[in-house]
């Protein structure tokens, strides 16, 4: 069974690393210009990096904000789809670990939005075997995220082809049924589950009373 990871973000890691080898070019410019002046040259060069380091950050954090604003001008109209791409990415190479990170770290940045619960549940389901996280994930995505009707009927439905489908424990998707009868009472299918609900309590009861 996989572990489940801390929250990391290696992407950025790489981007803070890659920002300070380009500051290298500052450093150099004040070393020449300290040492110009008269000024010790190891002084310059490490102002110059320092300098260059967090102007790029600055600049780069600029940029994101710029464009958050342009695809949600007021900050109260619906935002652009997230892409997701770089747990996508890991995942498409088969770099489960590292997708399992990143979808961990979206969850955590965008806890309102469902698609990160979503993936990874459907990561752990499917590439990974790890049912238990599955139905952890799938759970989370309908309880604690902004998620609509539709989408929470689906994760609910998917929770109960764990249990009794992956896991083989029809009783756990006992109370699965009964919720998604209670609140999507017209929903397609509902009377499969009507009757699958009906089979299970009637399995309960003939095992309690043996």
């Amino acid at each position: 069974m996989a572990k489940r990871l801390k929250d990391i973000d290696s992407a950025e890691r790489m981007f803070r690393y890659k920002a300070l080898s380009y500051s290298g070019a500052g450093g150099v410019i004040g070393a020449v210009a300290f040492g110009y002046v008269g000024i010790n040259p190891i002084l310059g060069f490490a102002v110059g990096v320092a300098i260059s380091y967090f102007t790029t950050m600055l600049l780069a954090e600029s940029a994101a904000s710029l464009v958050e604003k342009i695809h949600n001008p007021s900050g109260k109209s619906t935002p652009h789809r997230r892409e997701y791409s770089r747990a996508r990415a890991h995942q498409i190479r088969g770099e489960f670990e590292q997708a399992i990170a990143s979808w961990e770290l979206y969850c955590t940045e965008y806890p309102e939005d469902p698609e990160p619960y979503i993936e990874l549940a459907r990561l752990y389901r499917n590439e990974l075997g790890d049912f238990e996280n599955a139905v952890h994930w799938f759970k989370k995505a309908r309880d604690e995220s902004d998620i609509e009707s539709g989408r929470a009927l689906l994760a609910t439905q998917e929770i109960i082809e764990v249990y009794t489908q992956k896991m083989d424990q029809p009783k756990r998707a006992i109370p699965e049924l009964a919720l998604l009868l209670e609140k999507w009472p017209g929903s397609p299918g509902v009377d499969v589950a009507r009757q699958q609900l009906q089979d299970l309590r009637a399995q309960l009861a003939r095992a309690l009373e043996r």
